[in-house]
C-alpha cells in the first residue's frame, strides 16, 4: 500500500495479529514483521497474546522485576524506538498481571496519533436492567458500567447453589484489577481499569470505535467451558445495547458504530472455516455432553452462541460477508482450498509432544472482523488473511501460529460499492 499523497484524516486500514508472544517474535522473526509492515503499511496493529507481565503500579507497563522481565521490556522499547515498530506509538497496551500469558495492545502510525480519541480496557455494560440512556457511555472508573460485579452478570439470575460454586472462578474474569490505572489516553476523562489477563482493547477514533479482543479457549472442563460462555453472554449484552441505541456515544458525544475484532477463538461455521472438519469434531468428545465435543474454537455450542451474536447483535462476519461461498447445486458444501489463505491459525509441527503434532497441517479460521451491514457498506472495502500454505513454517505468519488479519478501509467520499453478501449464500450446516 503506497503512502505517498497520505491523508491525515482518516484510518486507511488496520491489521489485528496473534503474536503467539512478543519476545520470541522480536528476536527471531523481526525481518518477517519489518516486511509485512512494509507491504501491507497499517495504520494501526492491534496485537494479542503479547505473553508479557505487567508492572505492579501499571498493567499498560511492562514489568522490570527479574532479569527475563527487563530484557522483554528492553527488546519492545527498541522496537518501538528504532525497530519493527519505530513509526508506531503505543494507543494502548494491558498486561497480564502475574503470568506471561495473554495481552494485548494496540500501535497507531505516528502522524495518526491525533486521530485517537481514547482507549479502555475493559468491555462496556450491556443492555441496564433497571435504567435505560439515550447513547451508551464509555467506560470510566467513577461508573458502575466498567464493572462485571456478579450483581450485574448475566447469569446472576441463576440459582445460589451454583453461582456460589462458580463466583470465585468467574466472576473476578470480569472484574477490573486491583493496580493502577494506565495513564494512556482514555474514554471520557475517567480512567479506565483494566481486566487482570489483560484481554480487551476498546479504541475509540473521530469516526467508530474497535473493540479488539483475545477471547479465551473453550478449554476442556466445566470451569472453562462455564467460563467462555459468560464471556460470550458479555459480549452479547453489549452488542445488543449498541444495536438497540444505534452505536455507542464517543468522548466527542457523538454516536459512532463499534466493531469487534481480534482472535476470537471460534469458527463461524466448522464445515467451511475449518481444514478437517469431521476430524476436529471428533477430538474430546464428551458423552452427555454433545454441544461442548469437539475442538475448542469449533464446539457446537461455540457456534450456536457466535451466530445467536450476529442476529441479535445486529452484526455480520465481514470476511464472509465479503467474500460469500456459492452454494453449490443440490446444497453439497462447497470446495474449500485448504492451501489457499483462508484460514488464520494453523497447527504446529509439534517438535514439544505427539499431542501437539497431531494439529500438524490442519487449520482453522478463528481471528475475525465483525461489524454492522451499514459499516461494512460505508467504511469496510476488504478483509485480507495474510496467510497461506499447510504449515505455520510459512514466512507469512511471521512467527506465530496466527496469521495477520488486514482490514482495507473506504476513504471517505469514496462511493459506496454494491458488495453484499447474502444470508442465503454462507453455508451453515452443524
Amino acid at each position: 500500500m503506497s503512502s505517498t499523497k497520505r491523508q491525515t484524516t482518516q484510518i486507511r486500514s488496520f491489521a489485528f495479529w496473534n503474536v503467539n508472544a512478543i519476545r520470541p517474535r522480536l528476536l527471531y522473526n523481526a525481518d518477517d514483521i519489518t516486511a509485512f509492515l512494509a507491504q501491507n503499511d497499517p495504520d494501526i496493529l492491534f496485537m494479542s497474546e503479547l505473553r508479557l507481565i505487567s508492572h505492579p503500579t501499571s498493567q499498560s507497563t511492562p514489568s522490570t522485576a527479574d532479569k527475563k522481565s527487563r530484557d522483554e521490556q528492553l527488546y519492545w522499547n527498541q522496537a518501538l524506538s528504532v525497530g519493527v515498530f519505530k513509526d508506531y506509538k503505543v494507543a494502548g497496551l494491558s498486561l497480564h498481571t502475574s503470568k506471561r500469558y495473554a495481552g494485548t495492545g494496540v500501535l497507531v502510525k505516528k502522524e495518526l496519533f491525533g486521530l485517537v480519541e481514547g482507549v479502555g480496557y475493559v468491555i462496556p455494560e450491556g443492555k441496564a436492567k433497571t435504567t435505560s440512556s439515550t447513547a451508551l457511555s464509555s467506560p470510566s472508573a467513577s461508573s458502575s458500567t466498567t464493572t462485571f460485579s456478579s450483581s450485574s452478570s448475566p447469569s446472576s439470575s441463576s440459582s445460589s447453589s451454583s453461582s456460589k460454586k462458580k463466583s470465585t472462578t468467574l466472576h473476578n474474569f470480569f472484574k477490573p484489577s486491583p493496580t493502577k490505572p494506565s495513564k494512556r489516553p482514555r474514554l471520557n476523562q475517567g480512567p479506565s481499569p483494566h481486566t487482570p489477563e489483560g484481554r480487551v482493547i476498546l479504541l475509540e477514533l473521530r469516526d467508530y470505535f474497535i473493540l479488539h479482543c483475545y477471547v479465551p479457549n473453550n478449554g476442556g472442563n466445566e470451569a472453562s467451558f462455564e467460563r467462555r460462555r459468560q464471556w460470550d453472554e458479555r459480549v452479547l449484552s453489549f452488542f445488543e445495547r449498541v444495536k438497540e441505541e444505534g452505536g455507542m456515544k464517543g468522548k466527542d458525544g457523538k454516536i459512532k458504530e463499534v466493531m469487534y475484532c481480534g482472535d476470537l477463538n471460534v469458527t463461524p461455521d466448522y464445515m467451511v472455516d475449518t481444514s478437517h472438519p469431521e476430524w476436529m469434531r471428533r477430538q474430546m468428545v464428551r458423552s452427555g455432553d454433545v454441544g461442548n465435543s469437539g475442538q475448542p474454537g469449533c464446539t457446537p455450542n461455540e457456534e450456536k452462541r457466535f451466530r445467536n451474536l450476529l442476529e441479535k447483535g445486529g452484526l455480520k462476519d465481514v470476511y464472509r460477508f465479503l467474500n460469500p461461498f456459492p452454494r453449490p447445486k443440490g446444497g453439497n458444501l462447497p470446495y474449500v482450498d485448504i492451501t489457499a489463505p483462508v484460514f488464520t491459525w494453523r497447527g504446529s509441527p509439534g517438535k514439544e509432544s505427539k499431542e501437539i503434532g497431531r494439529y500438524w497441517r490442519k487449520g482453522m479460521r478463528i481471528d475475525l472482523l465483525l461489524a454492522s451491514s451499514s459499516m461494512i457498506e460505508g467504511g469496510i472495502d476488504a478483509v485480507q488473511i495474510v496467510g497461506a500454505g499447510e504449515d505455520n513454517k510459512d514466512p507469512t505468519f511471521l512467527g506465530s501460529d496466527h496469521c495477520p488479519v488486514v482490514v482495507i478501509m473506504k476513504e471517505k467520499g469514496e462511493e459506496k460499492e454494491e458488495k453484499k453478501g447474502k444470508d442465503e449464500d454462507v453455508v451453515v450446516n452443524l
